[in-house]
């Protein structure tokens, strides 16, 4: 009787097929078996850049397993990091260099199909701009930030970068991993991270170091990460952030002080839509915003060029209309989808600032536009 043999292949991903072993529910789940020596390299990624890394067929993964030598492992379509809408995609080979070409194939492969790298973080919107975010263990995500965040500051200034090390861990103990996000060029980013690697390579010679490197959090159906006591940095940072660019508890960033991801924000509230609030189809939502007259001509452009943008990339409408018993401001309706009208409001906000910060520049505007201007 012949026996059936399945293709011989180092790529592995979540279902369809053997499900990863796991612990006690809401746990890690294995996803390889433990190997002394073994590193390990584990980033986030959104749907689309997931597939980028794929490939059809798996044929893009095997691609740079096979010239690198290293295992891939991607979750599931439905398998997302605790607090995310992102899916883990961990590469594990048995030297760094190995595992660095690997994972600088795959940013360069997301970065061709998808023009940039950013996490569904719809504020991430340049080609070439690029998000990662690198999971690490906690005793290396101390390592990383530095005394006194030297570390970080360092790379900073060598790469060009901005990093971030969310202070919300996932998972207990020796387990417990927290995210690193680099913010820049791709070049950059690669850059950066063989620090971030050499960091992490320094847990090696730890006990737990073998188990963690064949853990995953993704599909774990574990609560999102909180930050925990009052916010101070791990490792002695002075960053109080969440994971970027804007204040909010928890974290330690390059650029010092309380900073938080607007990214990570707009990410987490975008996931926790229901489908029947997130259809881009939708029209039944709208907000309404204040604009100062002077900055009417600067929200709508040169020839309405400025709504017709903001149209074109969120799908909705914008509307400006008189304020009654007020000269000094417009009152700006924006309809659409709930994700089209929340991002086309951030970008009314930012021609706002915008215009405001040139007027104090350059002296006062003149609104030559009418009282009634509305983006078709």
């Amino acid at each position: 009787m012949a026996t059936k043999r399945s293709a011989p292949s180092n790529f592995t991903s979540g279902p369809p097929g053997q499900r990863p072993r796991q612990g006690s529910f809401g746990g890690p789940r294995e996803v390889a078996q433990p190997k002394p020596g073994q590193f390990v390299v584990k980033i986030l990624l959104a749907a689309p850049e997931a597939s980028s890394v794929l490939g059809q067929g798996g044929a893009t993964c095997r691609e740079i397993s096979q010239t690198t030598g290293t295992r891939p492992h991607l979750s599931g379509r439905h398998e997302f990091y605790p607090g995310t809408s992102l899916q883990e995609l961990s590469i594990r080979g048995t030297t760094q260099d190995a595992i660095m070409n690997a994972l600088f194939q795959a940013l360069n492969k997301i970065c061709e199909d998808c023009s940039r790298i950013c996490g569904s973080d719809p504020d991430v919107t340049e080609p070439g701009d690029c998000r990662v975010r690198i999971l690490v263990p906690s005793q290396a995500a101390r390592a990383i930030i530095g005394k006194g965040g030297e570390n970080i500051k360092t790379l900073r200034q060598a790469c060009n970068l901005h990093i971030h090390v969310q202070e919300a861990s996932v998972g207990r103990g020796e387990l417990a991993e927290q995210t690193v996000q680099l913010q820049g060029q791709l070049a950059a980013i690669q850059m950066g991270i063989p620090n971030i690697l050499e960091k992490t390579a320094e847990c090696m010679e730890q006990a737990w170091f073998t188990n963690w490197a064949v853990i995953s959090y993704a599909g774990s159906g574990m609560e999102a990460p909180s930050s925990k006591g009052k916010g101070k940095g791990k490792g002695k940072g002075k960053g109080k952030g969440q994971d970027g660019d804007h204040p909010a508890p928890g974290g330690y960033s390059d650029a010092g002080g309380a900073l938080a991801s607007s990214g990570s924000m707009l990410a987490t509230a975008l996931a926790a839509l229901p489908a029947s609030v997130s259809d881009l189809s939708s029209r039944n939502h709208s907000v309404t915003t204040a604009c100062p007259s002077t900055c009417v001509s600067g929200v709508i452009g040169k020839g309405g060029v400025g709504t017709r943008e903001i149209a074109n990339l969120t799908g909705a409408k914008v509307m400006i209309r008189d304020i009654e018993g007020t000269d000094t401001d417009k009152s700006v309706i924006i309809v659409g989808s709930a994700p089209g009208v929340a991002a086309a409001y951030l970008m009314v906000t930012a021609r706002i600032a915008a215009t405001l910060d040139y007027a104090a520049k350059a002296g006062p505007i003149t609104n030559g536009e009418g009282p009634t201007q509305e983006a078709s």
